[in-house]
């Protein structure tokens, strides 16, 4: 029995014997204790939960039997005190090879009748920490398990994590489907993981992120479908507001809008690798990241809107974009946003169908600044102007050392009205001076005002190569060429 899906030490049942010749069930006490629960989810995906399914995987999947369904309960039931005790929930997914275990489990239903809410409290513990959630669920109705069965619940986790469910469940036994309200206080994640002696699953360059983590949303589905109706989610100084649809689990079928108020990207981007020097382990923990994550089997289409995203000291500001996806291959087109007092519009392509992912990147910008742009980016202040450029590019990985590695760019600009900081090209080019450190107050006297600069220009293995490069002055034209690593 201890394998089973179900065991219990002791049963207790107290029913008044009166209100029997009145047809009516009066119970005064109905107490399980020692109840052990054991889920499985095999490594087939079959559950042994799901009592609908017969025989072996791939098989048809019958409906529960008709009894189930069609049972109905005492008119006239009503127990003062339903309570589990000492019990035991065992949760083993050998698809994900994890195992979980929530013990000192104690579930009670104070007054419950079937035409009236009844009181609910639970209380457990997982790894040694307490679980708890207290409410009101019902009426169950005259037939529990079908039809619409509203729940009013609050739920808390380890003095760290509270929240509310409220709603109503429909038809639990036969199609079930839900239709509920969210809501979670902010939270610290990473304390709530600590708490539980679990890994953060989340390695990021800022450990002060996820410190600060809230929902509130509507969730509706069943089975096969899910969606989230007005959802904001809070993490951190960042607002999310989102709606999302999944259909068919298995086989992914996501819409969604997603608009964010702020974002600092460069707090949640991982870690770089410590042997990134030897190129066997480049990208090794990047290898088979895409080819077995499910990424092929997902269809997606949405739309995405960022009021301002840092990245690496930059400010991007009103992007906007259109993403869909199929057979692993994932594109953000129309994408349009606001780069320095200029505009810019991109097309991105991520291909999840390699080992490693690619993606490539077309950009067009017109009228940005390019001197706070350079500040802000690469902390330079060696070039400033107006620019108008066309690239192309393309590299693999997700790391920033994997992306510089493997970047391959060409295209050209156009910069105009500007000026190029330590070098003098009225004077000659013997006037230069090291442009790749900070400029010190005798290098700011040697500059070269233009009015207008072009070149064309790619990028390989690091090194970037300008060719046909032509700056314009009020009193010469120079066309330059080069490397630069």
């Amino acid at each position: 029995l201890s394998n089973g899906f179900m065991k219990i030490e002791s049963f207790e049942a107290r029913v008044r014997l009166l209100p029997l010749l009145r047809k009516k069930v009066e119970i005064s006490r109905f107490i399980i204790g020692g109840l052990e629960v054991n889920l499985e989810k095999k490594s087939d995906g079959r559950a042994n939960w799901d009592f609908r399914q017969k025989g072996n995987a791939g098989e048809k999947i019958t409906s529960p039997p008709s009894h189930w369904v069609n049972w109905s309960a005492p008119e006239d039931l009503s127990i003062a005190l339903f309570a589990i005790t000492d019990g035991t929930v065992l949760w083993a997914d050998r698809t994900q090879h994890l195992d979980y275990r929530i013990e000192d489990l104690m579930l009670l239903f104070n007054n419950f009748t079937l035409d009236n809410p009844v009181g609910v409290e639970f209380k457990g513990t997982f790894g040694g920490k307490s679980l708890a959630a207290e409410g009101k669920m019902g009426p169950l109705g005259p037939n529990p398990g079908m039809g619409v069965l509203p729940v009013d619940l609050a739920v808390s986790l380890i003095n760290s994590f509270s929240g509310q469910v409220k709603g109503k469940f429909i038809n639990l036994l036969e199609n079930p489907s839900y239709d509920l309200e969210l809501h979670i206080p902010p939270f610290s994640a990473r304390e709530l993981f600590a708490s539980l002696n679990i890994d953060f699953p989340y390695v990021t360059g800022d450990p002060t992120t996820y410190l600060s983590v809230g929902i509130d949303a509507t969730a509706k589905g069943d089975k096969d479908n899910v969606s989230i109706e007005n959802g904001k989610i809070i993490v951190d100084d960042t607002l999310l507001d989102i709606s999302l649809a999944v259909k068919k689990f298995n086989n992914p079928d996501l819409g969604f809008t997603l608009n964010i108020d702020r974002l600092d990207l460069g707090r949640y981007l991982p870690l770089e690798a410590t042997t990134t020097n030897n190129p066997e382990s480049l990208g090794q923990s990047e290898q088979g990241a895409t080819a077995d994550s499910g990424w092929q089997k997902m269809n997606m289409a949405g739309t995405i809107q960022v009021k301002e995203l840092r990245v690496g000291g930059g400010i991007i500001n009103d992007i906007s974009g259109n993403m869909r996806g199929a057979d692993g291959i994932f594109m953000v087109d129309s994408s349009s946003f606001v780069l320095y007092q200029g505009r810019a519009q991109a097309t991105l392509t991520v291909d999840m169908q390699k080992e490693i992912a690619e993606t490539s990147i077309e950009l067009k910008a017109q009228a940005v600044q390019v001197g706070p742009l350079l500040h802000d980016f690469m902390a330079k202040d060696f070039l400033s102007g107006s620019v108008d450029t066309d690239i192309y590019s393309q590299f693999s990985g997700n790391s920033l050392d994997r992306i510089s590695k493997s970047l391959v760019a060409e295209g050209f600009l156009t910069l105009k009205n500007g000026v190029l900081e330590g070098i003098d090209l009225v004077n000659g080019l013997k006037n230069i001076v090291d442009l790749s450190s900070d400029l010190d107050s005798s290098a700011q006297k040697i500059r070269t005002e233009f009015s207008e600069l072009k070149s064309i220009f790619t990028i390989r293995n690091g090194l970037v190569d300008s060719r046909e490069t032509t700056i314009m002055s009020p009193i010469s034209s120079t066309l330059v060429s080069g490397t630069a690593d």
